[in-house]
């Protein structure tokens, strides 16, 4: 097991070798903590969501980031509460052309892996695995004004032991990623990306393309849309799909609130769901806010019965 010790050892290491003596190092992160209910599954929850506390050197051209995360124990929490995260150094090549290298997050994927960057408390999926989580491998990315693009090569994607790492070897099986993004006009991000991991043996090789657009209508309000299509994830014959709309409107510096509708479809042994969200969010100030959620879920083709989810989160970042 992987010590909350050894890892801030492991951390402090890498960010050394990473960055020089001259290296200016930031230090940044949050906290979020919540009390939610569900009563489809009956269950009542008052717990740390999730901790990020993340260093960020930099020294001319490369800049290292270590990261440590901790989540409360689940089904993707395979080695403790507390895992490392980020372990990456990029280097900036010139003329938009960078190369990443270490452990990072896939760049798949509308809604952030962290929840102080949603708005909202629970994910628009209910199934997880058809984004990637984190993962190793080396990956270059060009950008310039309207355009940027990636391309990498990672341990894995979709056959991680967990979401906070990749399964660390290329012998059996090995993931490519890319995306392509536009934003040169005004207002509007379109993204497109995949992942693909050709993966021998029965199993059978997996991909997931994904989709999504982001348009700022006013000052107040912008409104996003995300569609993927997976093969192959859950052991499905056929793809499965995921889809997600969502508007968040700002009332004044403190109130917003956003609504999303978002649906799994799934051609396999999973439960089709059309999920309903309204999220409204008060911010005290720039380091603390407070988050409510309440959200429907109706399934479809399956005698389970339909959910409510409540939940009320204090977020503190720094």
């Amino acid at each position: 097991m992987i010590t909350s010790k050894k890892l801030l050892v492991i951390a402090a290491s890498m960010l050394a070798l990473a960055t020089g003596a001259s290296a200016q190092v930031a230090i940044g992160g949050y906290a979020a903590t919540s009390w939610t209910h569900t009563n489809g599954t009956a269950t009542d929850r008052f717990d740390i969501d999730s901790a990020l506390l993340k260093f960020t050197g930099k020294d001319g051209a490369a800049t290292g980031v270590v990261s440590l995360y901790y989540v409360p124990g689940s089904a993707v929490a395979t080695d403790s509460d507390i895992h490392l995260l980020d372990a990456y150094i990029n280097w900036d090549l010139g003329s938009g052309w960078s190369v990443t290298g270490g452990r990072y997050l896939s760049w798949l994927g509308y809604e952030s892996f962290f929840t102080i960057n949603n708005p909202e408390i629970s994910g628009a999926n209910t199934v997880p695995g058809f984004i990637p989580g984190y993962q190793q491998g080396v990956r270059f990315t060009y950008s310039d004004k309207d355009w940027s693009a990636g391309l990498g090569v990672a341990d894995s994607a979709f056959t991680s032991p967990s979401a906070f790492k990749g399964d660390g070897e290329l012998k059996t099986d090995y993931a490519v990623e890319a995306f392509i993004s536009y934003t040169g006009i005004q207002d509007l991000t379109l993204w497109l990306g995949g992942a693909y991991e050709p993966q021998p043996g029965a199993a059978g090789a997996k991909a997931t393309i994904d989709l999504w657009a982001q348009y700022q209508v006013s000052k107040e309000l912008y409104i996003a849309a995300e569609y993927t299509v997976s093969d192959n994830i859950i052991g499905a014959a056929g793809d499965s799909s995921t889809w997600l709309v969502l508007a968040n409107y700002t009332f004044n510096e403190q109130v917003s609130t956003a609504f999303r509708v978002s649906g799994d479809t799934f051609n396999g042994p999973a439960v089709d769901v059309l999920k309903y969200t309204l999220a409204p969010t008060y911010t005290v100030n720039k380091s603390f806010s407070v988050r409510a959620e309440a959200s429907y879920s109706v399934n479809y083709g399956s005698a389970t019965a339909n959910t409510t989810f409540l939940g009320v989160q204090a977020l503190f970042k720094f």
